[in-house]
């Protein structure tokens, strides 16, 4: 077994050290993890989103933060080599409109792995209980799926990621507000999803 989405204190939305993260991977006999903090680069969000915790601190996303959390991940691989398998990644919000950001930042950071994941629609952030109920309360559920699988698809067609995480993160809120009717249209919709993914090779996560 290995689970390779998991976010360390740097990411936003987490309190769990690195190392506490690998002691209890260790515990539950995982083969390899891999540390995917949020990485956050859309320009119309730029108030929000663009930060890396460091030592408790959010920081801006700079070469000094991400340079904190790529230490901390390489020295925790080195030290538990002998227990557990542990590699460097992030996730990535997607967006078209800032694919060459994305870009730029893989390129210079090199990680091991990478995942990229729809988390806004309208530069809202519908997976975010904060900003979701705002989102879904204004958008009619067929157009808020529409868009959600044109945004899927122009991730799956950017040339970026080899994975995507949590397709279905529409679900998350959208359920509470939609009801099943947003599960029926998705599932009607990711057929030909899951048949593009499948003809360029890119991998599903499976998330719970």
């Amino acid at each position: 077994m290995i689970d390779f989405h998991l976010h360390p204190d740097f990411s936003i939305d987490s309190r769990a050290s690195v190392e506490d993260i690998v002691d209890v991977a260790v515990k539950k006999k995982l083969r390899a993890i891999c540390f995917t903090t949020h990485i956050d680069l859309n320009p119309k969000r730029s108030a929000l989103d663009p930060f890396i915790r460091v030592d408790g601190r959010l920081r801006p996303i700079g070469e000094d933060a991400v340079s904190a959390y790529v230490s901390r991940v390489r020295r925790a691989a080195d030290e538990n080599a002998h227990r557990i398998e542990i590699r460097l990644g992030f996730e990535f919000s997607y967006g078209r409109h800032f694919e060459g950001e994305i870009a730029r930042f893989i390129e210079k950071y090199r990680p091991d792995f990478f995942l990229g994941a729809v988390h806004c629609l309208d530069n809202i952030e519908i997976a975010g209980r904060r900003e979701a109920p705002a989102y879904f309360r204004s958008v009619a559920v067929d157009r808020a799926v529409d868009d959600y699988i044109s945004a899927t698809s122009d991730l799956i067609e950017s040339g970026l990621f080899t994975t995507v995480a949590h397709i279905d993160a529409l679900k998350k809120y959208g359920h509470i507000f939609y009801g099943d009717e947003s599960i029926r249209l998705l599932e009607s919709r990711f057929g030909a999803i899951f048949e593009r993914m499948s003809d360029l090779g890119i991998g599903l996560e499976v998330n719970t």
